[in-house]
């Protein structure tokens, strides 16, 4: 049901205009850590991931949609995601999220690639820069004057 749910909020998440959130990206003997600075109100949906791996919030305070309803979490917090793991995260203080995956890989494309399921739908590319920018302006212009 949560997938279904997550489908749902992704094609709705495509109608609205969209943030790019400040993403840092570390790499140090076989392991990959994404690191990405969330503003409070905003709504991100992350990619399906394949392997388990470490999901942490390190700073502020998120609400995450899981198959029992909705979890709060505060910094700091460490869960271990498991391969098929998606989230939708409603952001209630500024936040600071960081994956931790095992690749020894360095690529963007190539991690995304290895680590997550594709996602046809998804807005961001690799460097979680926005795909069509361009649509996104035509979206923000749409919202103001509505």
């Amino acid at each position: 049901m949560l997938k279904e749910i997550i489908q749902k909020a992704i094609f709705a998440a495509r109608e609205l205009p969209q943030v790019e959130t400040m993403t840092n990206h570390y790499f140090a003997n076989g392991m990959y850590a994404r690191e990405v600075f969330m503003p409070a109100g905003q709504f991100a949906i992350g990619r399906a991931h394949k392997l388990e791996h470490f999901f942490m919030l390190t700073k502020g305070k998120i609400q995450v949609a899981t198959e029992g309803g909705y979890e709060i979490f505060t910094a700091p917090s460490i869960v271990v995601s498991k391969p098929g793991d998606q989230r939708a995260l409603f952001i209630l203080e500024d936040a600071v999220c960081v994956a931790i995956h095992r690749t020894d890989k360095t690529n963007l494309d190539e991690i995304v690639e290895e680590v997550t399921e594709p996602c046809p739908l998804s807005m961001y590319d690799a460097h979680n820069t926005l795909i069509d920018p361009l649509l996104n302006e035509q979206k923000k212009a749409l919202w103001l004057t509505t």
